[in-house]
């Protein structure tokens, strides 16, 4: 049901219905700066503020690697023409100890074949550190 009004009532509702809107917008703009306010505040750590370590709470800081030089176009390593420095197996080792399994390492089956060596090491014994005089006390 349409309830007829007259032209002052509109005027009067019309009028009311802007001031509210007008308020309404004033608390609209009065929030949005507080909430600009509070994520800024949230945002805030021990880093970017003049706040302590203890309180940055629970949460792990991410890990800053180094940054490295970039050269362009080099990739890490060694780089093609240069020459390696490769420590090389010696001919006749003063000793060598063979270890063979005797079973397999999963499922325990025993081992009756030759296998391939998995690996193949060399140890070099360093001399003793020492000043190169002998006592002959």
């Amino acid at each position: 049901m349409v309830e007829i009004m007259d032209l002052g009532e509109l005027k009067a509702l019309i009028n009311s219905l802007l001031a509210e809107v007008q308020r309404l917008k004033a608390r609209v703009h009065e929030l949005e700066t507080e909430n600009a306010e509070l994520k800024t505040r949230l945002a805030q750590n021990s880093a970017n503020s003049s706040k302590p370590p203890s309180s940055d709470g629970l949460t792990k800081k991410p890990l800053i690697k180094p940054a490295l030089p970039k050269e362009a176009g080099k990739k890490p390593g060694g780089q093609p023409g240069h020459p390696g420095k490769t420590l090389h197996f010696v001919e006749q080792p003063d000793a060598v100890h063979i270890h063979q399994a005797t079973q397999c390492q999963y499922c325990g089956a025993l081992l009756q074949a030759e296998g391939q060596p998995v690996a193949r090491r060399q140890v070099f014994d360093l001399p003793q550190p020492g000043c190169g005089l002998k006592n002959t006390g």
